[in-house]
C-alpha cells in the first residue's frame, strides 16, 4: 500500500461537521420555540376557558396573551424554562 506523503487536507470533513452542527442547532432552537408557543397557547386557552365572557373581547384576549407571554419569559409556565 502506497501512502501519499502530502495528502490533501480533508476540508470537506469540516464543511460536513459545520453543516451538522448548524442543522442540530436549528433543530434544537425549533424544538424550544415550539415548546414556548405551546405553553403560551395552553396558558391563553385556560384563561379564556376560565372566563368565558372574554371570548368576544379581542382587547382582553390580547392582554391575556401578553400576560401569558410575560409569564413564559419569566419561566413561570411549564415548558418555558
Amino acid at each position: 500500500m502506497l501512502v501519499e506523503k502530502n495528502a490533501p487536507f480533508p476540508y470537506w470533513f469540516f464543511v460536513l461537521l459545520l453543516a451538522a452542527i448548524g442543522v442540530s442547532l436549528w433543530a434544537w432552537v425549533s424544538y424550544i420555540e415550539r415548546q414556548r408557543q405551546q405553553a403560551v397557547a395552553n396558558c391563553l386557552s385556560s384563561q379564556v376557558h376560565a372566563q368565558p365572557e372574554l371570548q368576544g373581547d379581542p382587547d382582553k384576549i390580547e392582554e391575556i396573551a401578553t400576560l401569558c407571554n410575560t409569564q413564559c419569559i419569566r419561566g413561570e409556565l411549564t415548558g418555558c424554562q
